[in-house]
């Protein structure tokens, strides 16, 4: 269900709410772990023993509310506006439910850029381009140290899965680029910069075996890249 709305050709307002209800999602069948496959990233460093027997049990929901506003580029410069409200659970085979770690509340995003005409002849474009991210930090499980140190492997409190919220997510980044026109061809030199301020985003608390003690589990700081392409 949605609506949507245009301004003058160029500028477009958007607004759409969603619901989703998920059925029959692997689950542990050890009623005492309360794993689900919708509650995995692929950065997640899972137990195996959460694997070796999963039934096809489990639930969940999404659900919430999305903005946009967009201009499409014309006068050498564009933008897209975007914002979601939601929520996002999952049910176990103990049938209680959980915060999936995806579950942020809310995240906005605001992608921009602007071009201009450079060279001699008028046919080449320099372009800047900019992105803002922010969200709503992840869920996270507490960690039962005791255990954890007991076994030398991370233990969870399995029954206050992702009970806790990591720091809200921030992250800008940005690009340049040259693109030079010429008959049959054209080439193209673009910088990529993703977390220009280098901001290591907290996304919980992990056992670190090596350390034998908790540790921020961080994303990467900045990534910068280099590119040139040749387009026939």
């Amino acid at each position: 269900m949605g609506y949507e709305k245009q301004f003058n050709g160029r500028l477009k307002f958007k607004t759409e709410a969603y619901y989703q209800y998920l059925y029959n999602v692997p689950v542990s069948a050890d009623v005492s772990k309360n794993f689900s496959l919708l509650n995995v990233t692929n950065t997640d460093v899972i137990n195996s023993s959460n694997y070796t027997s999963l039934v096809n049990k489990g639930k969940g929901y999404n659900y919430g509310l999305e903005f946009s506003l967009e201009k499409a580029l014309s006068k050498g410069y564009y933008f897209i506006i975007t914002s979601s409200l939601f929520d996002s659970k999952f049910k176990a085979l103990s049938g209680q439910e959980f915060n999936t770690t995806f579950n942020t509340r809310y995240v906005g995003n605001l992608v921009a850029g602007k071009e201009w005409v450079a060279g001699r002849n008028k046919k080449n474009l320099f372009g800047l381009n900019g992105k803002l991210i922010y969200a709503g930090g992840r869920k996270y499980s507490p960690v039962n140290l005791s255990e954890s140190l007991r076994l030398d492997e991370q233990v969870i409190d399995e029954s206050q899965i992702n009970t806790l919220t990591a720091d809200p997510y921030f992250r800008i980044d940005f690009s340049a680029s040259y693109r030079i026109n010429s008959r049959g061809k054209a080439h193209l030199l673009l910088l990529d910069i993703q977390n220009l301020l280098s901001r290591e985003n907290n996304i919980g608390y992990y056992y670190s075996s090596n350390k034998r003690s908790l540790e921020k589990n961080k994303w990467i700081g900045i990534l910068p890249s280099l590119t040139y392409r040749i387009e026939l």
